[in-house]
């Protein structure tokens, strides 16, 4: 049997036109989803410009649209409190530009404490509610149905008492 030598690499050559419309073609199509996704964010479902609202009103709907649910299932603590918590927090961050969201509940309360946003009052409040939303979410406490009520009662009682005074002058 005849052993043969290796065969050479192959030349394909590089085409450079080829490669630049590729490019061009990538960044056109990264441009044309940066803009619809801006696009999408300034136009609501109605296809009218979103309305921005303002922190307190946000909350408001928020909650209302979260007590008309209900708790959810037994069992979905964590879901409902996922989302009470998250109402709250984008509720601090809009109304008292407290970076809440990002922020682990250990590290918002360091930053509470250090900010003259909020009363001791509702520092307090905050950190109890805060604790108990954690216990569900991480801990995977089970409260019942009026554990459940009262920490909604907490959110609606902060967000209540911290509104922006023009919302009360708009109200009288």
């Amino acid at each position: 049997m005849d052993i043969k030598d290796i065969k050479g690499p192959l030349n394909f050559g590089f085409d450079w036109v080829t490669a630049g419309i590729i490019i061009l073609l990538l960044i056109l199509a990264a441009a044309v989803i940066w803009f619809l996704k801006v696009r999408n964010k300034s136009i609501s479902s109605e296809g009218k410009p979103a309305e921005q609202l303002p922190p307190y009103e946000a909350a408001r709907r928020a909650l209302d649209s979260l007590r008309g649910r209900g708790f959810g299932p037994i069992g979905r603590a964590g879901d409902y409190y996922s989302e009470l918590s998250s109402i709250v927090r984008y509720y601090l961050e809009g109304r008292f530009a407290l970076c809440a969201v990002e922020m682990t509940t250990e590290e918002f309360l360091a930053a509470a404490r250090e900010s003259k946003a909020l009363l001791p009052a509702h520092r307090e409040l905050l950190r109890d509610f805060l604790n108990h939303c954690d216990m569900v979410k991480f801990a995977r406490y089970q409260p019942q149905a009026e554990q459940m009520a009262e920490s909604f009662a907490l959110a609606d009682r902060f967000v209540e008492e911290t509104k922006p005074a023009e919302v009360d002058h708009a109200a009288a």
